[in-house]
């Protein structure tokens, strides 16, 4: 299991990893923040980059926040996670 710290931008034009920004991965999301969309479009969209189950990654803290910390289960590690979703995206 892998905790990471992500800078969420809610009610995008679609979803996607804008890039690294500190320890954080900044990343669009294309539903709005209300009634926890983004929260779920957010598990949705690390989900399919990462090939998990949604139920394998979970928001510890920060679910009315922009800066959240998730934790990830899997066969990763941080930076094979790091690398994942910034190397899609280019």
């Amino acid at each position: 299991m892998v905790t990471i710290s992500v800078h969420i931008i809610a009610n995008s034009s679609r979803s996607y990893v804008v890039g690294k920004e500190d320890d954080s991965i900044k990343i669009k999301i294309q539903e709005p923040p209300h009634s926890s969309r983004a929260n779920a479009a957010l598990i949705k969209f690390l989900a399919s980059k990462l090939s998990l189950s949604k139920g394998s990654i979970k928001i510890i803290s920060g679910e009315r926040s922009r800066k959240k910390i998730l934790s990830i289960g899997g066969p990763f590690t941080i930076d094979q996670i790091f690398a994942k979703l910034l190397i899609e995206e280019e």
